[in-house]
């Protein structure tokens, strides 16, 4: 890509090395002109003094083309030696900037609503909202929209700001109100004239202000491509708190908790689509996506079907497998962001980075039983999911089709008010 060229090793190295090869094309070119067309002609027919001054300029343009030839050779060995660009990631420790853009599709109205933060670092920041039909043109500008922020870690309401429309369906803001470093609640309320009130909530990080100096070379780029900074991943967007060592311990016990249970039921919004899925242990689910078809899979063989049409089977690639959950073993970046109250039980949230899916988590683990309530999972810039559990050991038998006309396993229903649909209970 063209970003690559200056933000990794092996892309600076190329751009000197085709930086070094124009001066040597010219030389080359000069060379060629000066000796073949026009020098040698000179040689044969004049003596003395003129003949060695155009011979020392030839030595000298000599001399500067095998010195661009060297350098050149140089800036090929060290590329011989560099990762390229596409596995070569810089590693930090801390955000500069993470733009992001989190889509939620509200299927009962048919908008998409989407919540946008640039550069999202400590300091001012914009605050964009943008709202979408089902076939992605703009929604008409006459709703209101207020975002209210709040730290996660602190569980209570800040500041509140109203987005002023800007045609096309998009809202804007400025304001410094995210102060802090970490994760940070933004519920988005959009009231329209049709209906009542939607209000919405993102989880999100905040990165720390950029500790590096400006890369000329890449703000250009930025300008001409229109691209907006971006945070090279493979790392937490915050550095680990101090509560990383208890906040690990609960993930592993998690992790062995939630691997002995032999059912449950959850409730998934990635981007705002909803998903229920039911688990039996020892390899069986079950899930119905909203405005979609159901699937039934046991082991490596799926069943699956589309409103009234007859089941259909195939094999799968990979035998599933529950309960499976590792998600301790690859944690960096652990922070314990303070106690939580659902359906009446104390829960401990804790975030982490997962370097194998590239995303940040946040899980509410039950105090008592050590078992996941719900958990958030945000890829930025645009990746954003909720999953809340339930039902653990209280689910029915998942039944299998006997056949295509098979009608005895009736449709799964999701309800106006499912536990994921606005993503965090409240």
């Amino acid at each position: 890509s063209i970003q690559a060229f200056v933000d990794t090793s092996y892309g600076q190295v190329l751009l000197i090395k085709m930086g070094l090869l124009v001066p040597l094309l010219l030389l080359a070119t000069a060379n060629l002109l000066g000796a073949r067309l026009g020098l040698v002609g000179s040689l044969r027919d004049h003596a003395g003094e003129f003949t060695g001054r155009v011979s020392r300029r030839l030595g000298l343009l000599v001399q500067g083309e095998v010195s661009f030839a060297l350098m050149i050779f140089l800036m090929t060995a060290l590329l011989a030696n560099l990762p390229v660009a596409s596995d070569a990631v810089t590693r930090k420790g801390s955000a500069s900037e993470a733009p992001m853009a989190m889509p939620v599709l509200l299927e009962d109205q048919g908008i998409n609503v989407i919540f946008g933060i640039t550069p999202n670092r400590v300091g001012t920041n914009g605050f964009h909202l943008e709202l979408l039909d089902a076939i992605g043109a703009p929604v008409r500008s006459d709703s209101s929209i207020i975002v209210q922020f709040s730290r996660l870690d602190q569980n209570i309401s800040g500041e509140v700001l109203l987005l002023e429309p800007q045609g096309g369906g998009r809202y804007s803001a400025s304001s410094d109100v995210l102060s802090i470093v970490g994760t940070w609640l933004a519920t988005a309320t959009i009231f329209t004239p049709e209906s009542a009130p939607m209000a919405i909530d993102y989880l999100f990080r905040v990165a720390d202000r950029t500790e590096e100096s400006p890369n000329i070379l890449r703000g250009i780029i930025d300008l001409l491509t229109g691209r907006e900074p971006e945070l090279d991943r493979m790392g937490p967007l915050v550095a680990p708190g101090s509560g990383a060592e208890r906040g690990l311990e609960l993930l592993v016990r998690s992790d062995v908790e939630m691997n002995l249970i032999e059912s449950a039921s959850e409730c998934n919004n990635i981007n705002g689509v909803i998903t229920l899925l039911d688990y039996n242990a020892p390899d069986r689910m079950r899930y119905f996506v909203e405005g979609g078809g159901e699937s039934i899979i046991v082991g490596d063989s799926q069943w699956y079907r589309r409103d009234d049409a007859a089941w259909r089977a195939q094999t799968c690639n990979e035998a599933f497998q529950f309960p499976d959950f590792d998600y301790s073993s690859d944690a960096t970046g652990v922070r314990l962001e303070g106690d939580h109250e659902i359906n009446g039980r104390r829960h401990q949230v804790v975030s982490f980075y997962s370097p194998g899916d590239d995303a940040e988590y946040w899980f509410w683990i039950d105090s008592e039983v050590g078992l996941i309530s719900q958990l958030v999972m945000n890829v930025p810039p645009s990746h954003y999911m909720v999953s809340v559990f339930d039902q653990i050991n209280e689910g029915d038998p998942i039944q299998v089709p006997t056949g295509p006309e098979d009608d005895s396993i009736d449709p799964h229903a999701i309800s106006e008010t499912a536990s994921c649909r606005n993503h965090l209970p409240r």
